[in-house]
């Protein structure tokens, strides 16, 4: 504790031009070596990973990390759709995509939208993210899952037509 500075040991006085003094803080912090630069980077600016280091991936989305998919939460939206994407290589065919070399089709790309809906007109999208916790969490119950299916099926009944065909 002797190595310390005490309150007297901060503070230094300055004689002034007019014969008086004043308190100014000491420099008690003088003899303390500088720490080393971080190794700079081709843009002349510190290199990322001398500063913060690689950012951490981001976990999958289960129901073990995110939230929303435990019951699931009434405000969760899942939407997969069909990405808006340029075709350099010429690669639409007659009936969908097709690989320029093998001429085989292949699957249409598609981009998962999730989406949380507390409240009409309150949209929040999770695409990138993992919900730990909300406090606007309201699960489904399993009838009212059930209930949900049962429609869906039977629509496709009526409509077949309208199924996936992924």
């Amino acid at each position: 504790m002797d190595d310390e500075p005490s309150d007297v040991d901060l503070v230094e006085f300055v004689a002034e031009e007019g014969g008086g003094r004043r308190k100014v803080p000491a420099d008690t912090y003088s003899k303390v070596p500088p720490s080393p630069l971080p190794q700079m980077g081709p843009d002349g600016g510190p290199e990322p990973s001398a500063v913060v280091g690689p950012p951490a991936p981001t976990p999958p989305a289960t129901p073990d990390t995110f939230v929303c998919l435990r019951g699931p939460c009434r405000h969760y939206w899942q939407i997969r759709t069909h990405i808006v994407s340029g075709n350099p290589a010429g690669t639409f065919g007659p009936g969908g995509l097709v690989d320029p070399v093998t001429k085989q089709p292949i699957a249409e790309p598609r981009q998962i939208t999730r989406t949380c809906l507390v409240h009409p007109g309150i949209e929040v999208e999770l695409t990138e993210d993992v919900v730990y916790g909300c406090n606007r969490w309201d699960p489904l119950s399993p009838r009212e899952v059930r209930k949900l299916e049962k429609r869906q099926r039977v629509y496709l009944k009526i409509y077949p037509q309208h199924a996936s065909k992924e």
